[in-house]
């Protein structure tokens, strides 16, 4: 979202990219796709939100769609 409000590149899958791209606030610039056998996201938000029930609902969601490979 930060890239389509004009506040540098995005890296992003297309599936994620996909709204921004159709509507032209965020433009391809280069159509290859890279290809890495590791895939990462990284969820940052100050320690003292960690006990939060929206973000505690939020964590249990994404461990339910990662699974094993989500770490927190």
């Amino acid at each position: 979202e930060a890239g389509s409000h004009g506040l540098g590149f995005a890296l992003e899958s297309t599936l994620l990219a996909q709204k921004y791209l159709a509507n032209g606030s965020l433009v391809e610039v280069a159509p290859e796709a890279l290809s890495s056998a590791v895939a990462a996201h990284h969820l940052v938000f100050p320690k003292a939100h960690s006990s939060f029930p929206r973000v505690r609902r939020f964590l249990g969601w994404m461990e339910g769609e990662l699974g094993h490979s989500f770490m927190f």
